[in-house]
């Protein structure tokens, strides 16, 4: 869909104004964060984590390319881990992201917080456990060391 040429009042008050992300994950959202010279990305981890990589470099690569400094662009990354308590994946090669123990989440925590995330966002409301308040202050608590 494309939308008409528009315009937003009242403008905002702050200056600078407040950080602003774009989602999404095709080429024509990078453009635009690179464009219009915006904050950067908030992804979501929803498959294999090579994407969300090569995703990352499409942007950085974008910002050099429009001779843009790539580290101005920052990552915002949300992910939904799907804790299986005593149940280890570590023989399952098809082991979905963010799913298995804790160290198993934690691992993948830690390799995207290497592939240049700033900050994760962990979420849980579509998750089993999204309505246990203290199960999700738990296991955000266990998880944070990775994230850090």
């Amino acid at each position: 869909m494309i939308f008409p040429a528009s315009k937003i009042d009242p403008k905002p008050i702050q200056k600078p104004h407040i950080p602003i992300y774009l989602g999404g994950f095709t080429p024509n959202t990078f453009s635009r964060i690179v464009k219009y010279d915006l904050n950067g990305w908030l992804g979501v981890v929803g498959g294999p984590l090579e994407y969300i990589e090569s995703s990352i470099k499409a942007i950085k690569e974008q910002a050099s390319q429009a001779n843009k400094n790539p580290d101005n662009f920052r990552i915002i990354m949300m992910i939904y881990p799907n804790v299986k308590e005593g149940i280890s994946s570590k023989n399952d090669k098809n082991r979905f992201p963010l799913s298995g123990t804790i160290d198993e989440i934690g691992n993948d925590i830690q390799r995207v917080k290497g592939m240049g995330v700033d900050h994760i966002i962990f979420g849980y409301n579509f998750l089993p456990i999204g309505r246990d308040i203290a199960k999700i202050l738990d296991i955000s608590k266990q998880l944070s060391k990775f994230a850090r």
